[in-house]
Formats: C-alpha cells, structure tokens, sequence
C-alpha cells in the first residue's frame, strides 16, 4: 500500500525480499492457481494501534501513519489506555467516521487495492471493530446524518467497484459484515434496509 502505511519488517517485508510479491498479490495468485475466488477484507475501523508497545507479547506497532498525521480524527487519545482499562473508551484510536476526510481515507484504501489487485471481491468488515461514531462509544445510537454519510460511502465503493469490474471484463463483488440484525447494524452505523435497497452489497 502507498496509502495505509506498510509493515516494513517480519513476515510481511520477508516476502517481497524473497518473492517480489506482499501477501495479498501472493494469495490472490495461489487462489486463481486453485480455480477459487479471493476476497481482500477490509476491517472498516481497526483499533489494535491503540494496544501499548508490547501488550500481550505480540503487539510492536505504532499508531497507523493516517492517525499519526491526523489525530484529530481519532476518538479518543492515548491517556484514555488507562483511564478506561474497560468499555469502548478502553481502545482509543479508533477513527471518527462523522469526518469526511475519514470516509475519504478509507474509500482510497479500497480503491487501491481494487484497482492494484485481481481481486473478485472486497469485503467491508463492519462488524469488527466498531465504533465509527461516538454516539456508540457512548452507547447511542448514531444519528439520521451519519446513517447517511456511512450509505454514501458505501455508495461511492459500489460505484468504484463497478467500474473496475466493467473495465477488466468480469464483475468485483462486494460484500459486508455486519452485526447480525437490522436494528443493531443500524444502532452502530450501517443502514442495511438502504444497502439492499439500492443494491449496493452483492454478499451479505
């Protein structure tokens, strides 16, 4: 990725030093190989950077290079680790999706990789980790206007999707993950009455 910032050492350098491929164009290749689909999968809002330097013995990177230039955009901050050693506070850097500029960041990380990769399909995983607006973090649920901005993103993926699919000659799925019912994939953001309404999801 030129955009989300790379993992430049362990396993995920190793094999662009040994093969010339990440992980991604190796799995999509072994897939096509093997007569199978390959999905790339997204989680829409991921807050394991919030983790301190070391935590569980497994977690040794920094803050994601979007969120370092723009913690403005972010929910909370690092003090919050402590503060709120449990709840939705407890993992702070999570993004605030109520920014255009957020739903911007995110619509170019997948269209980078549907236009850099052959993948048949991107998966949206809503499901982990939310929140994206803080209405959730406080335990409401997110308003008409967010709703609406969350729709038009996904608007705009769909959009994306369907031009690359016209311009290789074969469609790129999207799917989604999301809570399980309407009321709570609502509560948090996804408005999935709208979603198949307009047809904007192939997979649920």
């Amino acid at each position: 990725t030129k955009l989300g910032g790379f993992y430049g050492k362990g396993v995920a350098q190793e094999l662009i030093d040994t093969y010339g491929r990440d992980n991604l164009q190796i799995q999509v290749d072994f897939s096509h190989e093997h007569g199978m689909e390959a999905f790339w999968s997204l989680r829409m809002n991921d807050d394991h950077d919030s983790y301190p330097m070391g935590y569980r013995h497994q977690h040794d990177h920094v803050l994601a290079l979007f969120k370092r230039e723009h913690p403005e955009y972010l929910m909370g901050e690092p003090a919050d680790w402590d503060k709120y050693p449990e709840g939705p506070r407890h993992t702070w850097s999570s993004l605030d999706f109520s920014y255009p500029q957020v739903r911007e960041h995110i619509f170019s990380l997948i269209r980078e990789v549907a236009q850099s990769y052959d993948v048949d399909g991107i998966e949206l995983d809503f499901f982990r980790s939310p929140p994206y607006f803080a209405a959730t973090r406080d335990g409401r649920p997110v308003e008409e206007q967010q709703l609406a901005a969350m729709t038009d993103l996904v608007r705009r993926v769909r959009s994306m999707a369907d031009e690359v699919g016209q311009q290789r000659g074969r469609p790129l799925l999207l799917a989604a993950r999301t809570p399980f019912t309407v009321e709570d994939a609502r509560f948090i953001g996804p408005d999935l009455a709208a979603w198949l309404a307009e047809d904007l999801i192939d997979i649920l």
